[in-house]
């Protein structure tokens, strides 16, 4: 339902800002990218364009804020994983497991990260949008891999944990991109890697 402006609000006002991000959300992950556009966004939110453009200044930005809300929750969801581990090889499982519940947890926003990989072929916003989003990502991974491959002892943890966290990166998105909307198959694939994952981060190989 969209929600009205009520009197006393703003256009300058961080409650303006929050129902504009978050009916972009909304709107982003049910229908993608390309048709939440500018004018629904704004309908959604109950809001001018105006207001859009005052807060964020354009969609590209709109949608870098959007992801910037996204990697936080993602990245929160995997410092917990990381707090509940214990040894190197337990915990590295546990943080998986929790990764992976965390991805599918909001698996329209990866879903929605296909798209917007496609796009950004044609888009240098979108592109630097999605580079970030990427090294973000792989920053999260990196960090908690080193974490378990110096437990295990592995010299060159953080070097393996860097290396590691760009092939996960990959190989996620390919999953999801073979996937679709079957989880199921999604977990599938998450599980045949970690062998993989495994034998080099926790140094088992």
């Amino acid at each position: 339902m969209t929600r009205r402006r009520t009197a006393g609000v703003q256009a300058g006002g961080a409650e303006t800002r929050e129902a504009i991000l978050s009916a972009a959300e909304r709107l982003m992950i049910a229908e993608g990218y390309e048709r939440a556009s500018i004018a629904r966004t704004c309908r959604e939110s109950g809001y001018p364009v105006g207001s859009l453009y005052y807060h964020f200044g354009s969609k590209a930005a709109l949608l870098a804020a959007v992801y910037q809300r996204f990697e936080k929750r993602f990245s929160d969801n995997l410092t917990q994983a990381v707090q509940a581990a214990g040894t190197a090889e337990e915990g590295l499982m546990t943080f998986w497991n929790g990764t992976v519940q965390a991805v599918l947890d909001d698996y329209p926003y990866f879903t929605l990260n296909l798209e917007l990989l496609r796009i950004s072929h044609e888009d240098p916003e979108i592109a630097a949008i999605m580079d970030a989003d990427t090294r973000a990502f792989e920053r999260h991974i990196a960090a908690a891999f080193a974490t378990f491959a110096t437990a295990a002892g592995v010299p060159d943890a953080d070097d393996r944990a860097d290396r590691m966290a760009r092939v996960t990166t990959t190989y996620s998105r390919a999953a999801i991109m073979i996937a679709g909307d079957d989880q199921d198959l999604y977990l599938r694939h998450m599980a045949d890697f970690y062998p993989v994952l495994q034998q080099m981060i926790a140094g088992s190989g």
